[in-house]
């Protein structure tokens, strides 16, 4: 998939397939983005984000025979362009820290509001533009 120079691509990572598919409508209605690709487990993942190089990957905590926290750590030493939020449905006062410090640029609880998911979204890709860091 060729990469436009104005749309942003994400990268989708829950091993659920109604919230991938939720996740992936809502992006491309209200922020115009092109979703490039999806996957339940981290070994998919990695290899496709690796392949695709989307400027945005949002990954669950909790994945099929893997850990969010190693896909997180070893996303960031691949890739160390890639904006990554985690959208989890574990506490954020225990988990968000953690995964900040694991290379994650946002920590988001899946009970928040697509208007919060919107936002963060827009604030995370405008980052490299405004020559923020994470």
């Amino acid at each position: 998939m060729k990469k436009s120079n104005t749309q942003k691509q994400v990268y989708l990572v829950d091993d659920h397939p109604l919230m991938r598919e939720s996740l992936a409508a809502l992006l491309q209605q209200e922020l115009g983005l092109v979703v490039c690709g999806e996957a339940d487990n981290a070994e998919r993942a990695e290899q496709e984000i690796e392949e695709r190089k989307p400027d945005l990957a949002i990954l669950d905590l909790s994945l099929k025979e893997s850990s969010g926290f190693e896909l997180i750590k070893s996303l960031r030493s691949a890739t160390p362009e890639l904006k990554i939020i985690v959208l989890s449905m574990h506490d954020e006062r225990l988990y968000a820290e953690r995964c900040i410090r694991g290379g994650a640029n946002k920590y988001l609880m899946k009970r928040g509001s697509s208007e919060r998911i919107v936002a963060a979204v827009s604030d995370v890709l405008s980052w490299k533009a405004e020559g923020r860091q994470p």
